[in-house]
């Protein structure tokens, strides 16, 4: 009787946390959609903040590191994107595909480069 009980506490253990890693992913995947509604309207803020808790928990999303780096490009904060756009191409590099809108959005990365080195030339810069 006991055998049966442990083998029962077993398997609901077992399935709970399927669902529990089931409702994670569901999770990421609402917190990915909100993103990229707040990205594609505007508010880059909002984005930024959604795309750093995907990234959080999981960096190997390259979409997420893309949208972060570009969200941020477009806040102005050209040197926090290149990080996020210089990860992407590390996963891009191991063999994760983009599509041509994808890698349009990572072609910003340059221009952030570009920008960041202006602007620590400029007279504002530390020398």
């Amino acid at each position: 009787m006991k055998l049966i009980s442990v083998t029962a506490i077993g398997i609901c253990v077992l399935s709970m946390a399927a669902i529990c890693s089931g409702q994670s992913s569901d999770r990421q995947d609402s917190v990915a959609d909100r993103a990229l509604q707040e990205y594609k309207s505007g508010q880059y803020a909002a984005a930024e903040r959604d795309y750093r808790e995907i990234i959080k928990q999981n960096p190997s999303n390259i979409l997420a590191q893309i949208y972060l780096g570009q969200s941020l490009y477009m806040q102005k904060k050209y040197a926090e994107s290149v990080a996020p756009f210089e990860k992407a191409r590390e996963l891009e590099a191991s063999g994760m595909k983009l599509n041509s809108d994808q890698d349009r959005i990572l072609v910003d990365s340059a221009s952030a480069y570009g920008i960041q080195r202006q602007l620590e030339k400029g007279p504002r810069a530390p020398r």
